[in-house]
């Protein structure tokens, strides 16, 4: 996305829940978009389900909404980082349908 002279990122993020991020790093990546005037960047996170411990399920929904806090925290009030999102899914279909919803 091209605004203003810098382009701006979006990223989504799939996960099945099995791995975990490091805030620091996501942290560095953003700042130094900033550093260097590339523009901000919008995160979508999406969890599709797995077989996972109900446990195991809260913690991954926990790390996936903190990347999008993270992000929205440097938004500094920019619309279009402040749009960053989180969501599940359940199947392939509903999978394809948040593809179509981020699209539009």
């Amino acid at each position: 996305v091209e605004r203003s002279g810098t382009r701006d990122c979006v990223i989504v993020f799939l996960s099945d829940g099995c791995g975990s991020f490091s805030e620091n790093v996501l942290r560095q990546l953003l700042q130094g978009r900033i550093n260097r005037g590339q523009g901000m960047v919008r995160l979508h996170t999406i969890k599709f389900s797995g077989s996972h411990s109900a446990e195991r399920s809260h913690t991954a929904t926990a790390e996936l909404q903190r990347m999008v806090d993270v992000v929205k925290s440097f938004s500094q009030g920019d619309t279009f980082a402040s749009q960053s999102s989180y969501s599940e899914t359940v199947g392939a279909i509903s999978l394809a349908e948040h593809f179509e919803a981020l699209a539009s």
